[in-house]
């Protein structure tokens, strides 16, 4: 009768050890990211933004001066460089 005793109160404390481990992994993940957010915020006040500067037209000039190449010329180009890294493996 006092063993099952004993074993109820190690689960229970086993259970409760468990939780302060859960709850105490929580708020450091919490911590990390309330850090993340604040460094975040002091970098973006640092460094102002025009606001004539718009994000998406940098990105499509960008974009723009890139080469395009299509999926076939791609895989062609890929081809032929693995054949030269044969050859000169050789």
């Amino acid at each position: 009768m006092d063993k099952k005793k004993s074993n109820k109160f190690d689960t229970l404390q086993v259970m409760e050890k468990r939780i302060e481990y859960l709850l105490g992994a929580r708020l450091r993940e919490k911590d990390r990211i309330t850090r993340a957010v604040q460094t975040q915020d002091r970098l973006r006040q640092k460094y102002s933004v025009s606001e004539e500067w718009q994000s998406t037209s940098e990105i499509r000039r960008w974009r723009d001066k890139q080469p395009f190449i299509s999926f076939k010329e791609l895989q062609l180009k890929l081809k032929k460089e693995r054949s030269n890294q044969d050859t000169r493996s050789q």
